[in-house]
């Protein structure tokens, strides 16, 4: 809060200009101010430019013209502000060593950088900071210090159980997947295993153990343990042994990864694998699904897409990889090596692997890239380019050679696609793959059966169109054939429509699967949603030659952390109808989800799935519903419980202390933490509810927002006499900082007031009186401001 006589009616012609003033300060007229009811101290505090009161002001931030948002700042007598770490990092500025160091040391601007300049604007409640450019932290990776201290242990954890009974047969499933590791300065170990019981037989199963550090110097990450090799022109599977990659979220680079789509009959279990290895495992309802956003194991192996229904049914088909290449990062600029013995042989062998890759660019449109791998029977060769040679047009190759020597199979593998945007709404895209008869894949060689038989070339043909208008919706058609010696070819097509007809959304999808050995495959679905009073109506009808069923699902979301749903699906073919109700509960320390389902023919079945994970950091155990990643934080709300903060990655609880795990954070990637200040008792301020981490990947970063009680107390003092103060008195505290000046009723407000807190009060007569605030010292909850009726003496 800023005042100035300047803006009061009527003292214009009380300011006298004097030569012996500072440049920017003014000199009142004593007996005129006194004539006018205004006490003549209150002139003496306002000689000076207008200027912030000392103490906490929350003002707006601005740097070279730039908007960096609020934030509650605090002042010294002269109305300066303290610009501590937390300040200069929400300015963007570069923050000195000391202040790294020490949360509460104010960094003089024009100390540091001689010609920035801190411009205070108390009428606007704003603070204009003008650095040099070199002060600036640049978004760019390169140019920032990613922070990659901090040591704690985690666990997370994913439970299932299903169950099912029918007039036939019971089924009981159960499934624990853990993940344990620990972060300590940027090291990263994890370990991941399932236990899994199934119709009373338990079996356990490690999967993985590594260890791992990203440099960022180097911007290389080096991994130890039982790990994929990371080479993205080769697949080779689970290895025990170490390897060295570019750390590609220090390049700006997006992960490999592909597009599936497909449409389930029912409520089912989608697998994806690559080369034998479990990728992603996700349910989708029935009806069209869409999956992405998982990692490669390479960019070159098709992935076995398995649908697992919710009756036991299994469907199966595959996925080019050349359809995927459009996903895959170009430009991946760095040296791989590898080196170690591959796990789960198909042969009962375990042959050593060498692999070696470098990408770099060649100019700002063409990236390139070459690699090798090596065993005792296997060699392989390969080389890729990526070009840009406009916006809206993409091309890429990927040549293969491979030497298998036991079975002398020499062979060669081809993969190109390409991309073209016609006009922002129509988008064209074609992929072509060729191999030769003996070329061989690291995996194939593992399986004794494939160098026994005699394998032709293969190749596949694939191409798309995407296509949208407001009147008539968005539609999406693709074409595929694959080929291979002495088999059937193979052709798919599958076709979707949607259309937003006022707030429903009507959609279609076809897909057609012609020869092959499983012969002739139709599938058909059509989709109606609507939102209806707080949820949401689905209905669909699906038909395929398994028969046609049609369903009614209702959904409800009661607030951002629980929903609830209800069903009933008919199968006309087998003249069965189900009923189903689910639930999902996101709550501060774990997720739990529930579905249970009856059906006309007396069966039944339902499950659970809990999902969670826990940390253990300086002494004590914080639990989270999320899954913990590789780079995470810890957030500090003062000591308040039960406040929620938005990540990116998901919403945060504070516990009993005032301590949220943030499960993940973007590894050389700015992450805002914002806290929820809806949750905060009305007697509680924080500085700042926006924060940003400048993590590296192996961090545990801390954040903690400062957080004060505040007591506003609204004052009615009185005279000895029982008269209330007179209009116009300045009040000072015991340091003489102006605080307040009483209003007509001689009433004013205290913002932030202490208990036994002493309080002068000047009249405009010249005449002053001193109060103490009698107030508990436990503030009530619940209130906004308190009030108080002390005489002044």
């Amino acid at each position: 809060m800023a005042l100035s006589l300047l803006t009061m009616p009527g003292f214009s012609p009380l300011l006298q200009a004097e030569d012996r003033l500072a440049e920017n300060e003014v000199e009142f007229d004593a007996a005129m101010l006194s004539a006018r009811g205004v006490d003549g101290k209150t002139a003496e505090w306002f000689r000076a430019p207008a200027r912030f009161m000392s103490g906490p002001s929350r003002v707006k931030l601005w740097v070279n013209g730039i908007d960096r948002g609020n934030r509650l700042l605090n002042f010294d007598h002269a109305g300066m502000p303290c610009l501590n770490a937390g300040a200069l990092r929400q300015a963007q500025i570069a923050v000195p060593w000391r202040a790294q160091n020490e949360a509460d040391f104010c960094v003089d601007l024009r100390q540091q950088f001689p010609s920035a300049t801190v411009t205070p604007l108390p009428g606007e409640a704003r603070i204009e900071l003008v650095v040099p450019t070199d002060a600036l932290i640049d978004d760019a990776t390169e140019q920032r210090d990613w922070q990659q201290q901090g040591t704690a242990a985690m666990l997370n954890y994913d439970l299932n159980h299903l169950t099912s009974s029918s007039h036939n047969s019971d089924l009981s499933f159960s499934q624990f997947a853990s993940v344990l590791g620990a972060n300590h300065q940027g090291w990263i170990m994890r370990s991941r295993q399932t236990l899994t019981a199934f119709q009373g037989e338990n079996r356990w199963q490690h999967q993985a153990a590594y260890l791992q550090r990203s440099f960022q110097r180097q911007k290389t990450i080096f991994q130890a343990g039982q790990v994929n090799l990371v080479n993205s022109l080769f697949g080779s599977g689970q290895v025990f042994g170490m390897q060295i990659f570019p750390e590609t979220a220090l390049q700006r680079q997006g992960e490999s990864a592909a597009l599936i789509e497909g449409i389930a009959d029912t409520q089912s279990v989608v697998e994806v694998r690559q080369s034998g290895a479990l990728l992603y495992s996700t349910t989708v309802p029935a009806g069209p699904f869409t999956l992405s956003g998982f990692s490669l194991l390479n960019s070159q192996s098709d992935l076995l897409v398995k649908v697992i229904g919710s009756h036991g049914e299994v469907r199966q088909f595959s996925v080019s990889a050349s359809e995927f290449l459009v996903a895959a990062a170009p430009g991946v600029q760095g040296l791989s090596l590898g080196i170690g013995r591959l796990q789960q042989p198909r042969r009962g062998t375990s042959p050593w692997l060498t692999t070696a890759g470098l990408g770099w660019g060649l100019t700002r449109r063409i990236d390139t890239s070459v690699g090798a791998l090596a065993s005792a029977d296997y060699q392989a060769a390969a080389a890729s380019i990526n070009i840009t040679p406009r916006q809206n047009t993409r091309v890429s190759a990927v040549l293969r050679g491979a030497d298998e020597r036991q079975y002398h199979h020499r062979g060669l593998s081809m993969t190109t696609f390409a991309s073209h945007a016609l006009t922002p709404r129509i988008g064209l895209m074609l992929n072509f793959s060729r191999q030769t008869a003996g070329y061989r894949e690291l995996s194939e060689v593992q399986i004794a059966d494939v160098h026994q038989q005699y394998r032709g070339a293969r190749q596949q043909l694939g191409a798309g169109v995407n296509w949208s208008h407001t009147a008539t919706g968005s539609l999406a058609l693709s074409w595929s054939r694959s080929q291979a010696s002495g088999r059937r070819d193979i052709n798919t097509v599958r076709l979707g429509w949607s259309r937003r007809m006022g707030r429903a959304v009507l959609g279609a999808n076809l897909e057609r699967h012609h020869g092959g050995s499983h012969g002739n495959d139709n599938r058909f679905y059509l989709s109606l949603s609507l939102p209806l009073n707080a949820g949401q109506l689905n209905a669909w009808h699906s038909d395929s030659g398994r028969g046609a069923r049609s369903g009614v699902r209702y959904s409800q979301s009661q607030n951002q952390e629980r929903s609830w749903n209800i069903a009933s699906e008919r199968n006309s073919r087998l003249g069965r109808t189900e009923f189903a109700a689910g639930f999902d509960s996101f709550n501060p320390r774990m997720r739990v989800a529930g579905n249970m389902t009856l059906g006309s023919q007396h069966d039944r079945s339902a499950a659970i799935h809990l999902q969670g994970s826990g940390l253990w950091y300086q002494g004590q155990w914080l639990l989270s519903p999320s899954a913990i990643g590789d780079t995470l934080g810890i957030a500090r709300v003062g000591q308040e419980p039960g406040v929620r903060l938005d990540t990116p990655y998901g919403p945060a609880w504070t516990n009993g202390q005032g301590v949220a795990v943030l499960p993940a954070l973007g590894a050389y990637r700015r992450s805002l933490i914002q806290v929820d200040t809806r949750k905060l008792k009305r007697s509680r301020d924080i500085d700042n509810a926006l924060q940003y981490t400048d993590a590296g990947r192996g961090a545990v970063n801390e954040v903690n927002f400062n957080v004060m009680k505040t007591r506003r107390v609204w004052i009615k003092a009185t005279t000895p006499a029982g008269q209330p103060l007179p209009e116009g008195a300045s009040v000072f505290d015991q340091q003489e900082q102006f605080m307040a000046m009483t209003a007509d009723d001689g009433s004013f407000f205290i913002m932030n007031a202490q208990p036994g807190m002493s309080l002068v009060v000047d009249s405009p007569d010249g005449g002053s009186c001193r109060l103490l605030l009698d107030l508990p010292a436990i503030p009530p909850e619940g209130k906004l401001f308190e009030t108080g009726s002390p005489v002044c003496q």
